[in-house]
């Protein structure tokens, strides 16, 4: 107005500057997630401070029946007659198979044709004492020979029934190659686990052996241990234990210790689904050790202070 010196707004621009309330950017919920926080902190402490964690050793396993036997080959040749099936019953002593033996059955010929000979002429005259020493001599040759067309026939060495035949006619074995199992009487099963041989001081016989069956994943099976062998062994000799026909399909690296247990029962659950067990199956072995504080195997100095 004309009555006024200043203009209104500068006058209003000339009032003592006024402040809104302050700014709050904080959420509600970040109250919470601290103490959230908090809570959780302090549960880890106590956590790893009365937490336990288990320490495992573990190796290859294998299903072995107790009253399995193999049959090996002791000399090389080739198969000329199998004469058993599986399934089959056999005895001790009983062949089943038979090797190329016909130069074998030549010598055997030819050395009794001359024993005949010999012997006649030793009838002739019993004082000839250089017709006596060829006699005793052809004797010998001619047991040898026999028992050599003997070994090419392949023979049971205990009574039993015939669970794996791996021989067919013409094909060739080699010594040491197993010809065929037999299932001697009504024996169990029991698990050879390979351990790591630095282990051995912390295994004993009456602790528990859990087994997973390759194949069957969380089908844990749990067993005594019954036996720890007293020495660490090379992979060498624990193939020969296991056997060649088991052996040749695992990797057994370093020293080791055989563990063994026996199985409660022929069969395993897993799915829902009841499953037989069967010699030569494999698995994975774990026997639990020794338990220890979460907080002293993250800081293991910890353990003085004790």
């Amino acid at each position: 107005s004309a009555g006024q010196l200043f203009r209104a707004e500068a006058l209003v621009a000339a009032e003592p500057q006024r402040w809104g309330d302050v700014v709050r950017v904080t959420p509600g919920w970040l109250p919470i997630a601290y103490w959230v926080l908090v809570l959780l902190l302090l549960g880890s402490a106590a956590f790893m401070t009365f937490g336990t964690v288990a320490t495992y050793s573990s190796g290859i396993a294998v299903v072995r029946s107790t009253s399995r036997v193999s049959v090996t080959m002791q000399i090389s040749g080739n198969v000329s007659a199998v004469l058993v099936q599986p399934g089959d019953r056999v005895e001790a002593g009983a062949v089943i198979a038979k090797l190329d033996d016909v130069d074998q059955r030549a010598a055997v010929d030819r050395v009794n044709k001359e024993f005949e000979t010999q012997l006649r002429n030793h009838m002739l005259d019993p004082n000839d004492l250089s017709a006596d020493a060829s006699l005793r001599a052809l004797r010998l040759q001619l047991e040898g020979a026999r028992a050599a067309l003997d070994e090419r026939q392949v023979r049971a060495r205990t009574a039993g029934t015939l669970s794996d035949l791996r021989l067919r006619p013409g094909q060739h074995v080699e010594p040491g190659q197993i010809a065929a199992s037999l299932v001697a009487g009504g024996g169990g099963l029991e698990v050879v686990a390979l351990l790591p041989g630095e282990d051995r001081p912390q295994l004993s016989a009456g602790m528990q052996l859990r087994l997973e069956l390759i194949g069957y994943r969380y089908a844990y099976q749990v067993l005594t241990i019954e036996s720890v062998s007293s020495e660490v062994i090379a992979a060498s000799e624990a193939r020969r234990i296991l056997g060649p026909d088991v052996a040749e399909g695992l990797a057994v690296g370093g020293s080791v210790v055989v563990v063994r247990g026996k199985l409660t029962s022929n069969e395993f659950e897993a799915d829902d689904q009841i499953y037989r067990y069967h010699d030569g199956m494999l698995g994975k072995a774990e026997v639990r050790l020794r338990s220890e504080r979460i907080i002293f195997a993250v800081i293991p100095g910890l353990r003085r202070l004790e």
